[in-house]
């Protein structure tokens, strides 16, 4: 239980460092996993209810998951992903609301 406890702290940990280090502007979220395979660029924003899943492990296999966001882009709310390998968003993207990403 405490275990569980400490790597809960540590994911919101590496979310809020990943938030500050870009200065991203991110609303009200639904859920985040494995924020530690984030990567975001400077002044990006997610909308509001958005869900960033990144597996680097699921039923007992191993995966290299990551999600890059680059500079200067603007997501709508009800963004979902839910990743298993590599997703690179460029920069000056813009993604309307109601988009789910899948690999």
């Amino acid at each position: 239980m405490i275990k569980k406890c400490i790597n809960k702290l540590l994911k919101e940990f590496n979310f809020f460092k990943i938030r500050l280090l870009s200065g991203a502007k991110l609303e009200n979220r639904v859920s985040i996993i494995g924020p530690e395979t984030f990567h975001f660029g400077k002044n990006i924003r997610i909308g509001k209810y958005y869900k960033l899943h990144n597996f680097t492990e699921y039923e007992g296999k191993q995966y290299k998951a990551s999600l890059y966001i680059g500079d200067d882009s603007y997501i709508g709310d009800f963004f979902t992903v839910n990743n298993a390998d590599k997703i690179q968003i460029g920069k000056n993207a813009l993604i309307a609301s109601n988009v789910l990403l899948v690999t």
